[in-house]
C-alpha cells in the first residue's frame, strides 16, 4: 500500500512538473502574441510550436506511464494543435467573452460567461433600449454628478484622513501658548479678570477672583481668594488645566451647548452673560460670528449637537482662536461701540450657516477649481476691502495730495476692457446662443461637453472681469473724483459681482447667462467711448454719440427683462434655479428705472448733467456710472 502511494505521489509531482513547464512555455508563448507581434518571424513561431508539441508529447508519455494508473485514461488535452483559424468554434463562440483561465473555469475550456451574469446584461441591453435619447442623456448627467459628488468627498476623507494621521508624528504647537491663548480669548485681553461696569460675580473690579485663569505668565496659574478650597477648578469650562510635565488638552467639543448657552464657548466664566444688550454679550456674539465663519470658509459642518465630530486638533483650535481674538473688537475702548449692536442671534447665524450649506449642496464641480469659487469669504472680503477703500481709506490718503493724472494707465485700462468685453461676448455666442440655445427658456447643461464646458469658463471669466472693473473706482479716488463715487456706483460694482458668484458656482450657462452676455455687449462701447474720450481733445469731434450711451443701457435693460420674464409666461420652462431667474429681473427692472430717471432729467426737462469726465463706465444719477 505504502508502495502504491509513493509511486502515485511520483506520478503526481512528474506530471505537476510537465504541466508547469507546458504553462510556462504557452504563457511566453501567448506574450509574444500579443506584444511583440510586430517583431515576431515564422521561424520563431515554428520553434514555439515546436517546444509546446515536444512537451505535450513528454506530458503524454508521462500519463501513458505505467505508474500513472489513475490518469491513464483522462484526455485533458488536445492531439492536435494547429495555428489556423477553426472557423466552427468561431461560430459557436460568437458574442461571447473569452475566458480560458481554469481558475475562473476549472472544469472545461469554455467561453460562454456565467449564465447569471448573461441574464443580467441581456435585461440591462432590453432595458437601454427602452429608453428614449434625453432621457438616457439626464440619467448619465445625473449619475455623473453623483459620481463627482462621491469622489469629491472621498477625495476630502482621504485628506483629512491624511493630514491626521501625521498630526501626532509632529508637534506643530506649545500646549502652554494654547491654553494661554484660551484664557486670553475668555478674558478679552487675557492679562486680568477684567470686569465690565455693572457686571457681578466675586471679587473686586480689577482683581482676580476665585478660579480665574491668568495668562502672560509661565502656562496658567489659578487664584483663589481667601479661603477657598485648594481642590477648586478653573471656571473656564470645559478647558482642562495642563499638570506639570504634561501636554495641555484643548476640549474635543467645543461646540458644546453653544446653541442652549448662547454664548462663545471659550467664554464659559462665572462672568453672568446678562442680557442681549450688554457689552460682553456682543463682544461674545461677534467671536461666535467670527468661528462661525472660519468654519464656513474651511468647508467644516456647523453642528452643535454632534460635537466629538467637529472637535478639531489643538493647534487647529488655536489658529481659529487666534483669528477670532484679532479680528473680534472686545477691548474696553471698543465697548461702548458694541454696547449699541443689534443682537446677533445664534440661531439666526447658524440658519444662515444651514441654508449655506444647503445652496453649497447644489454647486456645480466644474468650477470648483477656478479661483475665488472654492468658498465665497475671499470674494466677500474683496469686495468688503473695496467699499472700504472707495468710501473712507482711498479719499483720506488722497485728502492732502495732488490729483494724479492717469492718462496713459486709462487709454490702455479702457481699451484692454474693450477687448476683454469682445471676447466674453464672443465665447458666450459660440458656447452655446449660436448653436445649441433657443434664446427662450434654455436650462443649464450640466455635461462635460466641449461646449458647456466652455460655457462654464466664460460664466467665470465674465464674473472675474467685474473684478477688474472695481478699477473704475479707484480711478476715482487716485484723481479725487468723489463726486463720481456715488451709492448707486458703489452699490453696482459690489453687489455684481457677489451676486454673480451664486450664479457661477450653481447655474453657469443657460438663459441666465443671457444678461451677461448682453451686458458684455454694452461694456465694449462704453469703454470704447470711456477709452476715446482718455486720448483728449484730438478724439473729441468723433464723441458726438455721448448721448445715445443712456439710450443704450436702457435698451440693455429692456431686452434683458422681456428675455428673462419669459420664464413666467412659457407654459413649461425646465430651467434649474428659478431664483436665478427672480434676480435678474428685479436687476433690470430697477436699473431701467434709475437710467430712465437720469435720462429724463437730463434730456427731456433740458437740466443737462455737465459734460462728464473721462470716466471708466456708464453716465447715471449726479455723475454716476452704474455700468
Amino acid at each position: 500500500m505504502q508502495r502504491e502511494e509513493k509511486q502515485l505521489e511520483a506520478s503526481l509531482d512528474a506530471l505537476l512538473s510537465q504541466v508547469a513547464d507546458l504553462k510556462n512555455s504557452l504563457g511566453s508563448f501567448i506574450y509574444k502574441l500579443e506584444n511583440e507581434y510586430d517583431r515576431l518571424t515564422w521561424p520563431s513561431v515554428l520553434d514555439s510550436f515546436a517546444l509546446l508539441s515536444g512537451q505535450l508529447n513528454t506530458l503524454n508519455k508521462v500519463l501513458k506511464h505505467e505508474k500513472t494508473p489513475l490518469f491513464r485514461n483522462q484526455v485533458i488535452i488536445p492531439l492536435v494543435l494547429s495555428p489556423d483559424r477553426d472557423e466552427d468554434l468561431m461560430r459557436q463562440t460568437e458574442g461571447r467573452v473569452p475566458v480560458f483561465s481554469h481558475e475562473v473555469v476549472p472544469d472545461h475550456l469554455r467561453t460562454k460567461p456565467d449564465p447569471e451574469v448573461e441574464e443580467q446584461e441581456k435585461q440591462l441591453t432590453t432595458d437601454a433600449a427602452r429608453i428614449g435619447a434625453d432621457a438616457a442623456q439626464k440619467q448619465i448627467q445625473s449619475l455623473n454628478k453623483m459620481c463627482s459628488n462621491l469622489l469629491e468627498k472621498i477625495s476630502k476623507e482621504e485628506r483629512e484622513s491624511e493630514s491626521g494621521g501625521l498630526r501626532p508624528n509632529k508637534q506643530t504647537f506649545n500646549p502652554t501658548d494654547t491654553n494661554a491663548l484660551v484664557a486670553a480669548v475668555a478674558f478679552g485681553k487675557g492679562l486680568s479678570n477684567w470686569r465690565p461696569s455693572g457686571s457681578s460675580g466675586p471679587g473686586q473690579p480689577g482683581q482676580p477672583g476665585a478660579g480665574t485663569i491668568l495668562a502672560g505668565t509661565s502656562g496658567l496659574q489659578q487664584v483663589q481668594m481667601a479661603g477657598a478650597p485648594s481642590q477648586q477648578q478653573p471656571m473656564l469650562s470645559g478647558v482642562q488645566m495642563a499638570q506639570a510635565g504634561q501636554p495641555g488638552k484643548l476640549p474635543s467639543g467645543i461646540k458644546t451647548n453653544i446653541k442652549s448657552a448662547s454664548m462663545h464657548p471659550y467664554q464659559r466664566t462665572e462672568m453672568n452673560p446678562g442680557t442681549s444688550a450688554s457689552p460682553n454679550w456682543a463682544c461674545r456674539q461677534a467671536a461666535d460670528v467670527w468661528v462661525l465663519l472660519v468654519d464656513w470658509s474651511e468647508g467644516r459642518e456647523w453642528d452643535h449637537r454632534v460635537p466629538e465630530k467637529v472637535g478639531p486638533a489643538d493647534e487647529e483650535v488655536a489658529g481659529r482662536i487666534a483669528l477670532g481674538t484679532a479680528l473680534r473688537p472686545c477691548s474696553p475702548l471698543s465697548l461702548p461701540l458694541l454696547s449699541a449692536w443689534p443682537p446677533l442671534s445664534l440661531a439666526r447665524m447658524e440658519a444662515v450657516m444651514n441654508l449655506y450649506q444647503e445652496m453649497m449642496k447644489h454647486a456645480d464641480p466644474r468650477v470648483q477649481g477656478y479661483p475665488l469659487m472654492k468658498s465665497p469669504l475671499l470674494m466677500t472680503s474683496i469686495l468688503l476691502t473695496y467699499v472700504y477703500f472707495v468710501l473712507s481709506l482711498g479719499p483720506r490718503i488722497m485728502a492732502n495730495r495732488k490729483p494724479f493724472q492717469l492718462r496713459g494707465f486709462m487709454i490702455a485700462y479702457n481699451f484692454s476692457l474693450v477687448a476683454l468685453s469682445l471676447y466674453i461676448v464672443y465665447e458666450f455666442l459660440m458656447s452655446g446662443w449660436l448653436s445649441t440655445y433657443t434664446w427662450r427658456c434654455d436650462p443649464v447643461d450640466y455635461s462635460n461637453s466641449p461646449e458647456a464646458l466652455r460655457m462654464v469658463r466664460v460664466a467665470w471669466l465674465f464674473f472675474f472681469s467685474k473684478f477688474i472693473e472695481l478699477i473704475d473706482t479707484v480711478i476715482f479716488i487716485l484723481r479725487k473724483k468723489d463726486g463720481q463715487v456715488t451709492f448707486l456706483h458703489v452699490f453696482h460694482h459690489s453687489v455684481l459681482p457677489w451676486s454673480w458668484w451664486w450664479g457661477v458656482k450653481i447655474a453657469p450657462g443657460g438663459m441666465g447667462s443671457f444678461h451677461a452676455m448682453v451686458n458684455s455687449s454694452v461694456h465694449v462701447i462704453m469703454y470704447l467711448y470711456y477709452g476715446l474720450s482718455a486720448l483728449g481733445p484730438v478724439a473729441q469731434p468723433y464723441l458726438w454719440w455721448k448721448k445715445h450711451m443712456t439710450a443704450i443701457q436702457l435698451l440693455q435693460f429692456v431686452l434683458v427683462s422681456l428675455h428673462i420674464s419669459q420664464y413666467y409666461f412659457l407654459p413649461s420652462c425646465n430651467y434649474q434655479y428659478p431664483v436665478i431667474i427672480h434676480l435678474i429681473w428685479m436687476y433690470g427692472t430697477i436699473f431701467f428705472i434709475l437710467f430712465s430717471n437720469f435720462w429724463y432729467h437730463s434730456y427731456t426737462k433740458g437740466k443737462r448733467l455737465p459734460r462728464v469726465p473721462q470716466q471708466n463706465g456708464a453716465p447715471s444719477i449726479a455723475k454716476v456710472k452704474a455700468n
